[in-house]
């Protein structure tokens, strides 16, 4: 009799206790749900993605190696506060050689290929109506390559300051232009100018266009 009583009180408080556990950690998942879903739609407000192409003069010895460039990039910017942005790019140049023939057993133009993955920072010093005028800098990691036949990419890092202009066309579309001064530490140094032009658009913007809630 004994033996019975407890067995019954333990199973009982087995199946009273187990869906109070179970509710409370449901509850706790929910409200995690809840404020990293709160979050999240908040960190959207902040980021943007931006693109851009544009050209590029080298400059010092790099000049006699190369002519123009022609590339573009692509990344994203977090709004720190009103003034300071930061941000990841990657981006490509490709470099024209004076020797205009191309190689024949890889058909490709001789010239150089730079390839930059940057971490971005700049800060809006000046804004009038609709336009803001920034300046900044990219830290970036640089992988270079002569195109020729048996070169390989040589990674090395440098600097990119430059000095620009956004307006900001409507709720969607905020459009960019910049000078960038590109700054690669070699045994000797490769620099050339940046002339860019590009666009960016809040994340927010291109969630909604897949969950149906753009405005």
């Amino acid at each position: 009799m004994g033996i019975c009583s407890r067995t019954a009180t333990f199973e009982f408080n087995i199946v009273s206790v187990n869906p109070r556990n179970k509710n409370l950690k449901l509850k706790r998942i929910l409200t995690a749900l809840i404020l990293f879903a709160f979050l999240f739609s908040n960190v959207n407000s902040q980021i943007s993605i931006n693109g851009s192409i544009g050209v590029a003069l080298p400059l010092g010895t790099f000049s006699n190696a190369t002519t123009v460039g022609f590339g573009g990039s692509i990344g994203g910017q977090y709004q720190i506060n009103p003034k300071m942005r930061a941000g990841v790019s990657f981006g490509y140049y490709g470099f024209i050689s004076p020797e205009t023939k191309m190689v024949n057993e890889t058909d490709q133009m001789p010239g150089w290929s730079i390839y930059n993955i940057s971490g971005t920072y700049n800060y809006t010093y000046y804004s009038y109506k609709d336009f803001s005028f920034l300046a900044g800098s990219d830290l970036s990691l640089y992988l270079c390559r002569i195109r020729v036949i048996g070169s390989s990419y040589e990674a090395n890092f440098g600097l990119a300051p430059y000095a620009g202009v956004m307006y900001n066309l409507n709720d969607w579309v905020k459009l960019t232009g910049n000078l960038k001064y590109n700054l690669i530490f070699t045994s000797s140094p490769i620099m050339y100018l940046g002339i860019n032009l590009g666009a960016e658009i809040p994340f927010d913007k291109i969630i909604g266009l897949f969950t149906g809630k753009s405005k």
